[in-house]
């Protein structure tokens, strides 16, 4: 029996027992590539979509932080990362320390007049406590190993069987 543990390392993950008669069709992409490559599918964007709904808003609603969270596929599906191109997205995750930001800057004025907050105090608080860690990506991925993905998991399992059977 081969075990596929599916997760990121030293976090939660998920383990999948593949039954001995499965191994080879599980070693050989012609039957294997399908059903990776839609388990990889179903699961990059089921995180993807927790994180979008996780993600701050600021003032430009769904097209900031929220709009910007996309997903790519490396090595012939067999990995996915879900990310945000922003400068700002890893802050937002992880936070900050304190630190000084651009207040006089016409960005951080605009943003700061569209919340109805002072932009001297706003940054005048963040020098003083950072910014908090939001974890909406982290909360995705274990919102999503501690759910659909044990379904997804034995998605895969019946779709690498049905690919197996037809050659059998």
């Amino acid at each position: 029996m081969t075990r596929v543990v599916v997760g990121s390392p030293g976090g939660v993950q998920a383990v999948l027992d593949i039954p001995r008669s499965l191994e080879r069709a599980l070693r050989n992409p012609v039957f294997a590539d399908q059903p990776i490559r839609n388990f990889m599918e179903r699961g990059a964007f089921s995180i993807q979509a927790g994180a979008q709904e996780r993600a701050p808003t600021g003032v430009s609603g769904g097209a900031g932080l929220r709009g910007s969270i996309n997903v790519a596929f490396k090595n012939n599906y067999r990995e996915a990362n879900v990310g945000s191109p922003l400068r700002y997205a890893a802050a937002q995750e992880f936070g900050t320390r304190p630190f000084w930001p651009p207040w006089k800057a016409p960005s951080f004025q605009r943003w700061a007049q569209l919340k109805g907050a002072n932009a001297f105090l706003v940054a005048r608080a963040i020098s003083r406590r950072g910014i908090r860690p939001r974890r909406y990506m982290q909360g995705s991925y274990d919102a999503y190993t501690r759910g659909p993905m044990q379904r997804h998991l034995a998605q895969f399992k019946t779709e690498l069987e049905a690919a197996w059977r037809k050659v059998r």
